[in-house]
């Protein structure tokens, strides 16, 4: 039956030479695997634009019971400015990636809509480092509604961040799974910005990578790994 959805879409393989499946995440239904038209045309041209990576646009999702690929028509773009930093796009397509390995099973989450929806809304706004820290904020944030979040009441200045247990302690951990204080106060830091106040966190390059890969290991620990997403070389090398 069709549904009128508002999405994102994630990732899209093409299938055939007039047909891509698409994985989105839409407000309505979660995560959805769909078929759309692919092809060289204006109006293919057109689709491929407004479904770009962390591109939120409307379209009609045609479900039917038992069947793995919805069908999805009348996509339209929802009105919003596009950055004007190139770098831009190569964040959206980090983030969708992650989304995508992420929430592949998911179900509807009106709260981890709204994060996800506003969040590529600020992306189109930001540039210089409130964009190259886009990605630590958004990654740290989408914890919160995976059940992940670490424990921000038991922060304190120079405390240690012990990534097994999700919590800050002022002693250090007897394994090696924990941050220095140092990392550890950034990702305090994180968790408390806002994308309108990203341009306030400075870090270099080694730092920001050093943060990454810190998220990551926590991701492998609680959720699932996503050290061989494609995109992650790319952004490493930009930021």
């Amino acid at each position: 039956m069709p549904q009128k959805v508002t999405c994102i879409c994630l990732r899209a393989v093409k299938y055939s030479d007039s047909q891509s499946v698409a994985t989105l995440w839409t407000r309505e239904l979660g995560a959805l695997a769909a078929v759309i038209p692919s092809g060289a045309g204006r109006e293919a041209s057109r689709r491929r634009a407004i479904m770009m990576p962390m591109r939120v646009f409307e379209a009609v999702a045609w479900t039917k019971p038992g069947r793995e690929l919805a069908r999805i028509t009348d996509v339209k773009p929802v009105p919003a400015p596009m950055s004007a930093d190139p770098a831009a796009g190569t964040v959206a397509l980090f983030v969708s990636d992650f989304l995508c390995s992420a929430l592949r099973q998911s179900g509807p989450d009106e709260l981890m809509s709204d994060f996800i929806f506003s969040s590529a809304t600020h992306l189109q706004s930001l540039g210089g480092t409130a964009l190259a820290n886009f990605h630590l904020y958004f990654l740290a944030h989408l914890g919160r509604f995976l059940g992940i979040e670490p424990d921000m009441g038991t922060y304190s200045s120079g405390a240690y961040f012990d990534m097994r247990e999700g919590r800050f302690s002022i002693a250090a951990p007897l394994h090696r799974a924990a941050l220095p204080p140092e990392q550890a106060r950034v990702v305090a830091v994180l968790m408390r910005l806002s994308p309108r106040s990203l341009r306030l966190l400075r870090l270099s390059r080694s730092e920001r990578n050093a943060i990454l890969d810190a998220i990551l290991d926590y991701y492998s620990i609680h959720y699932a790994s996503m050290r061989s997403l494609a995109s992650l070389p790319i952004l490493r090398s930009l930021f």
